[in-house]
């Protein structure tokens, strides 16, 4: 809690909450003896909470935003073996999902509640290398 110019009482408080599950089936084929192509299917689920919460003299005010997804998804990658426990492998993946989000705005002399909801795709070319040591 700190005081204003004019010496008036004032606090924040930000409160964040965020899950992600994401479950599935990948198939893997041998070509040679060390390349190992896959695909695979999956499912997901997002929750996400942000509140925000001024208090003063003046006035109370408290945002809360929060959004839900669920969504499936296709994965493609291929990994090199460099011995019976290392290996190389990079994936792209294309990910369709649907959303709905909540925004409520609260405060002493208003109160506003914006919902929204729609759906969309994410794509991710292969752009990273995991390096993978199995146990």
């Amino acid at each position: 809690q700190t005081s204003d110019q004019d010496g008036s009482d004032f606090s924040e408080v930000q409160k964040n909450f965020e899950t992600f599950i994401r479950s599935g089936k990948e198939w893997r084929f041998w070509v040679g003896d060390r390349w190992r192509p896959y695909v695979g299917v999956d499912g997901f689920a997002s929750f996400e909470r942000d509140i925000f919460e001024t208090h003063s003299s003046f006035d109370d005010f408290k945002s809360t935003n929060q959004n839900i997804s669920l969504g499936v998804g296709g994965v493609l990658g291929i990994q090199f073996q460099i011995n019976d426990r290392i290996f190389l492998t990079t994936e792209s993946y294309l990910d369709l999902f649907a959303s709905y989000s909540l925004e409520k705005f609260e405060g002493q002399f208003s109160d506003q509640k914006t919902t929204t909801s729609g759906y969309g795709f994410s794509a991710s070319l292969p752009t990273n290398i995991y390096f993978v040591v199995q146990f």
